[in-house]
């Protein structure tokens, strides 16, 4: 609901006549788009924050296709007390992901105007690996402590999902507009873990896997889109 209320709102400021007298968007029309973050993350997310392409295949038809990255790094630090034992963990540990997205639009209505409403569908793929390694140390009064344990923590996963969009497309200024859309969708995930635990003199490894389905209606990213 956010998003159709944020370009209604949007749509109420703009000049409407001047909009209204050039054709919004013809065939051959390539667009920048920029995700535009601060709404729900739900099943399909077209832009996902990154950057990506529409391009006009038709005066009323879009195909686009989008490219997130994320690369993150932290460290690991936790203080665990049960009665006279103190734990203390620290480590680090690191992400990478990859997003691609391929959709497409069929504007529907007349072709001059600022608000151009549209339906669509959209596939999307994304692929992660993290890893987190850590050393614990105790302490306790009665001097009998655990020995440290070093542990490591590798994880894969898959996701893929697909739905139908409904949504519009608001002309700001001419040759840049702010877009998005409900999404009905199916997602698809696949986890793999693996964790190694290192005694010093026993070395225990256990690894699981895991496949969720979803099913749901969200509302994808804002996306600016700015045409060439």
């Amino acid at each position: 609901m956010r998003v159709l209320l944020s370009l209604l709102a949007v749509s109420l400021v703009l000049p409407t006549a001047a909009a209204q007298r050039h054709r919004f968007a013809q065939q051959g029309d390539l667009a920048l788009v920029i995700g535009v973050s601060g709404l729900e993350d739900l099943a399909l997310r077209p832009y996902e924050g990154g950057i990506g392409f529409r391009y006009r295949a038709a005066d009323q038809t879009v195909i686009g296709a989008a490219v997130a990255l994320n690369l993150q790094e932290s460290d690991v630090a936790h203080r665990n007390e049960s009665g006279d034992l103190l734990q203390e963990q620290n480590g680090d540990a690191e992400r990478q992901a990859a997003t691609f997205a391929l959709w497409a639009e069929q504007h529907v209505g007349r072709r001059r105007r600022t608000v151009s409403p549209f339906v669509g569908a959209g596939v999307q793929v994304s692929v992660g690996t993290s890893e987190e390694q850590s050393f614990a140390t105790y302490d306790c009064p009665a001097g009998e402590c655990p020995g440290g344990v070093w542990t490591v923590g590798e994880s894969e996963d898959l996701k893929v999902g697909a739905g139908l969009l409904i949504g519009a497309e608001i002309r700001l200024v001419r040759g840049v507009t702010l877009g998005g859309a409900y999404s009905i969708g199916a997602e698809y995930a696949r986890y793999e873990t693996t964790t190694t635990r290192d005694y010093g003199e026993d070395v225990v490894v256990a690894t699981s896997e895991r496949d969720n389905w979803r099913i749901g209606v969200g509302t994808t990213q804002l996306g600016l889109s700015v045409y060439f």
